[in-house]
This record gives structure tokens, C-alpha cells and sequence, in this order.
């Protein structure tokens, strides 16, 4: 059988990655709050320890949602959202679509535009999940 303090950190563990996140969001609110951390025989930090409540209010500011990104400060998250294509890439792609339009593409480029596009997709996907994860984050900021 776990002592309480095995089993209040398998408890926090599977979430930890959610009150990492949130620790930084919410360091002035965690300041104000008596923080434990658990620890290995050399140190190290390894988990933190929270009374309930503040348990409770830090895993419910992000809900179990695989869409928002875990593990990013809001200025990394506020840097993936506005991020663009690179000059290179948006000059290749205005090249490649100029020469499709007229049907002047190689079989090579034709993949090659293919490829481009795949990843400004998943760029924006990857963007629209950052500002996602910024606006659930500020709604449950505001409504706590």
C-alpha cells in the first residue's frame, strides 16, 4: 500500500504537465500559496505539492483538451501564433504558384509545391491550436 505521500504524487503526476504550464501563467497567484516540492535523495525537484484547492483551481484553468498546446509560456505561445512563413519559403511558394498557373511546372516542382503546401498547412493548424490554448488560458484566468 502507497503512503499518502506516493500516492498524492501518482495523483499530481499525470497532470503535471498541465500545473508546469500553468505555474508560469499563474506565478503570482502561486506566490501568495504555500509550495512543496517533492524532491530525490540529491535534490533535485521532481513534483510539486499543492494544498487541494490549489490543486483544483490549476487543473481546472485548462481542461483535458488535446488541442491546446501544454508545456509553453504565453509569450511562446503568443510568438507560435504570429508566427509566418519565411521570406524563402513565401518567395518559393509565390514562384511555384505563378509557374502552375501557367502549367510550366516539372514533375519535381509540382512535389515540390505539394510539399509547401502540406507545411503552411500544418503551420497553420499548429498556429490556430497556439491561440486556442492563449484564449482558453485568459477566459479561465478571468473567470478565477
Amino acid at each position: 500500500m502507497p503512503s499518502k505521500t506516493e500516492l498524492s504524487i501518482s495523483i499530481l503526476w499525470p497532470t503535471s504537465i498541465y500545473i508546469i504550464l500553468l505555474l508560469r501563467i499563474t506565478h503570482a497567484f502561486l506566490m501568495s500559496q504555500q509550495v512543496q516540492y517533492v524532491t530525490n535523495p540529491a535534490g533535485e525537484r521532481l513534483g510539486v505539492l499543492l494544498d487541494l484547492e490549489t490543486y483544483q483551481n490549476l487543473v481546472n484553468l485548462v481542461p483535458n483538451d488535446e488541442e491546446i498546446l501544454t508545456g509553453m509560456s504565453v509569450e511562446e505561445l503568443q510568438a507560435l501564433a504570429e508566427s509566418e512563413l519565411s521570406i524563402k519559403a513565401q518567395n518559393k511558394l509565390n514562384d511555384l504558384l505563378v509557374r502552375n498557373k501557367e502549367n510550366e511546372l516539372s514533375l519535381e516542382e509540382t512535389t515540390s509545391l505539394d510539399n509547401l503546401l502540406v507545411q503552411i498547412d500544418q503551420l497553420n493548424i499548429i498556429k490556430t491550436r497556439a491561440r486556442y490554448t492563449l484564449h482558453k488560458l485568459q477566459n479561465k484566468i478571468k473567470a478565477s
